[in-house]
């Protein structure tokens, strides 16, 4: 009898927990960000690569959409023709129109923070020494002191630096 009481007392605690936990379910798919917006990328940018802004409070429609004044929000230095794009309430995306210009560092700030994005130089039409095992035979011999790339437009050197 005493195991009987007890065998029910436990399924009783397991119904009463139970009903508990589904009282107040734990919210996993909603993301804080404790630090402002966030760039990303937050450093160096590809041929094409969009420029997306996550907030960490709802700022735009809650299914996305055209964002047809940046400015409220955003502002890019220099100014690049493109299109904003919301992703969802919390994420602006910016799409160029052309490619970015290699080296020509850009500037994104929103809500008081802001990034400095460096454009990357394509990959050159040509390398000196060739890229094959008999090119590089010589320049061992002499030690590799120099390497040449050859782009399809002119590199500012100072830009380099």
């Amino acid at each position: 009898m005493k195991r009987l009481a007890f065998l029910l007392a436990l399924i009783c605690a397991a119904i009463l927990l139970g009903t508990v936990y589904a009282q107040a379910p734990v919210q996993l798919d909603k993301l804080q960000r404790a630090d402002g917006a966030q760039v990303v990328p937050d450093t160096f940018l590809r041929s094409w690569d969009p420029i997306t802004i996550f907030f960490d409070h709802d700022q735009g429609p809650a299914h996305g959409g055209p964002e047809d004044a940046p400015e409220r929000i955003v502002s890019m230095q220099p100014a690049v023709p493109g299109a904003w794009q919301w992703l969802g309430p919390r994420a602006l995306q910016f799409r160029p129109a052309d490619a970015w210009k290699p080296l020509q560092r850009v500037v994104i700030t929103s809500e008081g923070r802001s990034a400095r994005l460096i454009p990357l130089l394509p990959t050159p039409v040509s390398t000196s020494p060739l890229d094959q095992p008999q090119g590089m035979r010589a320049w061992r011999c002499w030690g590799l002191g120099r390497v040449r790339h050859l782009f399809d437009f002119h590199v500012r050197i100072p830009l380099l630096e």
